[in-house]
């Protein structure tokens, strides 16, 4: 008897509503949306108690809590992280918004979003590297990634930097 397994499956939902459809689905039963098919993988982990009869109950809950913890795990390698939430993680962890503060995370996560141009973390990295939270002050690295939030239009990003060229001797508003 195994231990336990572990399924994937693809299911269809309506985009609409969000109703479970068949993947050949012309339209939602349920709404009425006429292309309604969104695939959705699922990952079930199954495990019984007959293959463990001896296991107390919090054995048994922290087993199953340590497979789903594994199957968690192969699902997000398979599964790249998007930029938007590599953003929010980086912000959480900036203002301490469910975790411990961390400037160093922050700037980790920042890092990832604002290389696959997500304009707020590419803004977000300016400051950092300009007040030094998180990694050493550098003016340098703050105006590159100034520059490359308003390349993108982004308004706080080209006044930040209207605001460094007034200051100092720099020109670079041309570029925007």
């Amino acid at each position: 008897m195994s231990i336990l397994s572990l399924d994937t499956s693809v299911l269809s939902k309506c985009i609409e509503c969000g109703t479970a459809t068949s993947p050949a689905a012309r339209f939602c039963s349920e709404c009425g949306a006429t292309q309604p098919s969104q695939a959705v993988e699922v990952a079930t982990v199954s495990m019984t108690s007959e293959t463990f009869p001896r296991l107390n109950r919090i054995t048994w809950f922290v087993l199953a809590a340590v497979v789903t913890m594994i199957a968690s795990w192969a699902w997000v390698s398979t599964h790249p992280i998007t930029a938007k939430a590599q953003y929010d993680f980086g912000t959480k962890y900036k203002n301490g918004d469910g975790v411990q503060k961390n400037d160093a995370l922050a700037v980790n996560w920042y890092l990832k979003a604002a290389e696959q141009g997500e304009v707020n973390a590419q803004f977000n990295l300016g400051i950092m590297y300009e007040s030094g939270d998180g990694v050493p002050k550098d003016d340098a690295q703050a105006v590159n990634w100034y520059l490359k939030a308003a390349a993108q239009g982004f308004e706080r990003a080209k006044e930040r930097l209207a605001d460094i060229q007034r200051d100092t001797d720099l020109k670079f508003a041309e570029l925007f």
